[in-house]
């Protein structure tokens, strides 16, 4: 007779939520990096179906991070009833900029020596995180700077957030209610943009376009502040392994029959981010059953510290992965041969960076600061 599991905590997400690294979310950092990676390595599924979609890959990073930033600025306004602007600032700033300028001017060196074309406006914009518009209005041209402009989403979102949780604490109180509507609005704005023949281009990457992903994140954050949510989540069959699988076939069916302009942004983009959104919580739940199958894969320690290093893993990328592939096929090895080693490489690149300069250098910017989740 099976053994079975020990009785669930009487609030299990909030005891995985607790936990100074919340369980199975370095896995998806490590699964939606792996996505972008397979995606502009050229990898593909049986029959040539797009099965590695890098989109969704940065969409996954997009929840994520609205969720995991939302959390910390509740918790700052539960605590204190005001958000330490500077300080959050600070925070991302010492984790984010110093790797990225980095790698923007060893980019450049490298371009001016093999006295290759220089993308300079790729690069003004990048270094002011505005590429995403400038990709919008100019075209997406393929360069070493061409994927940072899911970055210029991410840091535009970081700037604004804060304050908008800010007015949202103070003029309506209900915070949910405040994140919820700014949630709407943000798809309302993309399915104008829709509806006026704005570009792929445009649509793809601008911040009004994109941030609804950011802020459902946001919005998970609120509604696991609730008890009865977080009991509703945890009521969910010790099984949902089935959901879960379920829940991805959904997706990629999404994915898979994108066609036109409509479906992929007015409805593609809005169904994905609210099924990754509600299938968060369930992962966080499979990762803190300690003794499951499912656990001891979503906190295996390679995928925890490939999902650590994903930032950096995603920032060098175009750098590492296409010039050691095209060495290895040129040298006669099988593409998907090639195509692994690449991969491997760009984490040896990143797990460097991440062990000897970018957490060091952020330690001793931000002094005494607790690692986030």
């Amino acid at each position: 007779m099976r053994k079975p599991h020990p009785a669930p905590h009487p609030d299990a997400l909030q005891a995985a939520l607790s936990q100074p690294r919340i369980p199975g979310l370095d896995a998806l950092r490590a699964l939606a990096v792996f996505l972008v990676l397979a995606d502009h390595s050229g990898w593909s599924g049986p029959f040539g179906l797009p099965l590695f979609d890098g989109g969704f890959g940065v969409m996954l990073f997009f929840v994520l991070s609205g969720f995991l930033i939302t959390r910390g600025l509740l918790a700052e306004l539960r605590l204190r009833g005001d958000i330490d602007l500077g300080r959050f600032y600070l925070r991302r700033a010492a984790r984010l900029l110093p790797v990225f300028y980095v790698y923007v001017l060893v980019g450049l060196v490298l371009l001016t020596l093999a006295h290759r074309p220089v993308p300079w406006g790729a690069i003004w914009s990048s270094s002011t995180y505005v590429v995403n518009y400038y990709q919008a209005f100019t075209g997406a041209a393929s360069h070493y700077l061409s994927h940072c402009w899911s970055l210029a989403v991410e840091e535009q979102f970081y700037m604004l957030w804060p304050l908008g949780l800010l007015l949202i604490h103070r003029y309506i109180k209900v915070t949910w209610r405040g994140v919820l509507a700014l949630t709407l609005a943000l798809i309302g704005c993309r399915l104008a943009w829709v509806a006026a023949g704005a570009s792929d281009e445009y649509l793809y990457r601008a911040l009004e376009t994109r941030g609804d992903q950011l802020a459902i994140g946001g919005l998970l954050a609120c509604a696991v502040a609730s008890e009865r949510v977080r009991q509703g989540f945890a009521r969910v069959p010790a099984r949902h392994w089935v959901l879960l699988a379920s829940l991805g076939l959904v997706i990629l069916s999404f994915n898979v029959f994108r066609g036109s302009n409509v479906l992929k942004y007015a409805v593609g983009f809005s169904i994905e981010s609210l099924l990754v959104t509600l299938a968060l919580p369930l992962v966080i739940l499979a990762a803190n059953q300690p003794g499951t199958r499912t656990s001891r894969l979503l906190n295996a320690e390679g995928l925890a510290w490939i999902g650590r290093i994903s930032y950096g893993i995603y920032l060098f990328h175009p750098m590492v992965l296409h010039p050691v592939r095209n060495i290895l096929t040129r040298l006669g090895l099988h593409t998907d041969v090639a195509i692994a080693v690449s991969m491997v490489a760009v984490a040896i690149v990143a797990h460097l960076s991440f062990r000897w300069f970018e957490e060091p250098l952020r330690q001793r910017i931000v002094q005494n600061q607790r690692p986030t989740a």
